[in-house]
């Protein structure tokens, strides 16, 4: 694996400005929902394999909790990741 960092902070705060906060592509959470709708996910464990700056898990959460109800949410990979990750260098 390589130590380059693909997308720089500034990049991933320009793509933020353009597409919403955590996302790094078009689609937003509107999108998130609309690929989930019609799926029975109460109850289910959902992984979010590749989640990026964590818009569309967070996004995923907004969509499955119902109002009234609550979540348990392990440490969040965008919390662990960047432990693991090379210190970035300027």
């Amino acid at each position: 694996m390589s130590d380059d960092i693909q997308y720089p902070d500034h990049f991933i705060e320009r793509l933020h400005t353009i597409w919403g906060e955590g996302f790094l592509s078009p689609g937003g959470e509107e999108e998130v929902g609309e690929i989930v709708r019609g799926l029975d996910l109460a109850g289910k464990v959902v992984l979010d394999v590749g989640f990026g700056t964590g818009g569309p898990a967070i996004a995923l959460v907004k969509v499955i909790v119902q109002p009234g109800s609550s979540a348990s949410t392990s440490k969040p990979s965008c919390v662990i990741g960047p432990a693991r990750m090379p210190k970035r260098q300027g």
